[in-house]
Protein backbone atom coordinates (compact mmCIF):
# COMPACT_ATOMS: atom_id res chain seq x y z
CA UNK A 1 0.00 0.00 0.00
CA UNK A 2 2.60 2.49 1.06
CA UNK A 3 4.56 1.84 -2.34
CA UNK A 4 1.42 2.73 -4.46
CA UNK A 5 0.42 5.95 -2.50
CA UNK A 6 4.76 6.82 -3.18
CA UNK A 7 4.11 6.08 -6.66
CA UNK A 8 0.84 7.90 -7.19
CA UNK A 9 2.16 11.01 -4.91
CA UNK A 10 5.03 11.01 -7.20
CA UNK A 11 3.13 10.73 -10.84
CA UNK A 12 0.95 13.74 -9.49
CA UNK A 13 4.56 15.66 -8.41
CA UNK A 14 2.60 16.10 -4.60
CA UNK A 15 5.31 17.58 -2.58
CA UNK A 16 3.56 17.12 0.84
CA UNK A 17 3.68 15.77 4.63
CA UNK A 18 0.20 14.08 4.16
CA UNK A 19 0.90 11.42 1.60
CA UNK A 20 4.45 10.83 2.77
CA UNK A 21 4.99 6.96 4.80
CA UNK A 22 4.95 7.71 8.24
CA UNK A 23 7.67 6.28 9.03
CA UNK A 24 9.73 8.26 6.34
CA UNK A 25 12.49 10.45 7.10
CA UNK A 26 12.02 12.94 4.22
CA UNK A 27 9.54 15.82 4.75
CA UNK A 28 9.06 17.58 1.51
CA UNK A 29 6.40 21.13 2.13
CA UNK A 30 4.43 22.44 -0.74
CA UNK A 31 2.84 25.79 -0.32
CA UNK A 32 1.24 25.79 3.10
CA UNK A 33 -2.22 27.13 1.68
CA UNK A 34 -3.13 24.72 -1.08
CA UNK A 35 -6.23 22.29 -1.45
CA UNK A 36 -6.69 19.35 -4.16
CA UNK A 37 -10.11 17.75 -4.54
CA UNK A 38 -9.14 14.04 -5.88
CA UNK A 39 -11.04 11.81 -7.39
CA UNK A 40 -11.16 8.35 -5.30
CA UNK A 41 -12.20 6.14 -7.76
CA UNK A 42 -9.56 7.03 -10.21
CA UNK A 43 -7.09 8.65 -8.72
CA UNK A 44 -6.86 11.64 -10.04
CA UNK A 45 -6.12 15.45 -9.11
CA UNK A 46 -9.52 17.16 -10.88
CA UNK A 47 -9.10 20.45 -9.29
CA UNK A 48 -5.96 22.32 -7.46
CA UNK A 49 -5.74 26.20 -5.68
CA UNK A 50 -2.55 27.83 -4.28
CA UNK A 51 -4.31 30.15 -2.05
CA UNK A 52 -2.76 33.51 -0.88
CA UNK A 53 -0.27 33.16 1.94
CA UNK A 54 -1.13 36.70 2.90
CA UNK A 55 -4.36 35.94 4.20
CA UNK A 56 -6.35 38.20 1.46
CA UNK A 57 -9.57 36.58 0.01
CA UNK A 58 -10.78 33.20 0.51
CA UNK A 59 -8.86 30.21 1.83
CA UNK A 60 -8.02 26.97 -0.51
CA UNK A 61 -10.50 25.55 1.74
CA UNK A 62 -13.73 27.67 1.84
CA UNK A 63 -12.70 27.51 -2.27
CA UNK A 64 -12.25 23.64 -2.42
CA UNK A 65 -15.56 23.20 -0.23
CA UNK A 66 -17.41 25.08 -3.18
CA UNK A 67 -15.82 23.35 -5.71
CA UNK A 68 -16.79 19.91 -4.64
CA UNK A 69 -20.50 21.48 -3.86
CA UNK A 70 -20.01 22.27 -7.80
CA UNK A 71 -19.25 19.11 -8.85
CA UNK A 72 -21.50 16.87 -7.09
Amino acid sequence: MTGDLAAWANTYDLNVTTVSPKDSQTYNFSIRETAFIVDLRTMQIVWKNNGSLLGIGPSSASLAITQILTML
